[in-house]
């Protein structure tokens, strides 16, 4: 299955820390490398909201702590919109970058 997704994410970047609006086409190498991470997982952050995360970050210990709402989170996650039957992916603007800035916690930091 090819994945090729064009559009506006935020991508949360403890290491830097950083959480920045970015445009992007994006396939699953470059989320990947993105991510730092060869497998990525789904998760629900509220309502149309996702991100792509390492899947495996937490288990290996390998990805940077941070928190997001007061939820563990670790390594980089790229968030955008999906519609409600789960079908197509929607871009973030900066509404959605102003709105998520106070909820991210980098350890030592915090965010911009």
């Amino acid at each position: 299955m090819s994945f090729l997704q064009h559009g506006n994410w935020i991508l949360i970047d403890p290491d830097e820390p950083a959480i920045d609006l970015i445009e992007a086409t994006l396939d699953l190498d470059e989320l990947c490398e993105l991510l730092r991470c060869e497998a990525t997982d789904v998760v629900q952050i509220s309502g149309s909201l996702h991100g792509y995360i390492d899947g495996e970050g937490e288990q290996q210990e390998r990805q940077t702590p941070w928190r997001f709402n007061g939820v563990d989170c670790f390594g980089p996650m790229l968030l955008f919109h999906l519609s409600e039957d789960e079908t197509e992916m929607r871009s973030c603007d900066e509404e959605d970058l102003e709105a998520l800035a106070d909820l991210v916690e980098f350890p030592h930091h915090h965010a911009r």
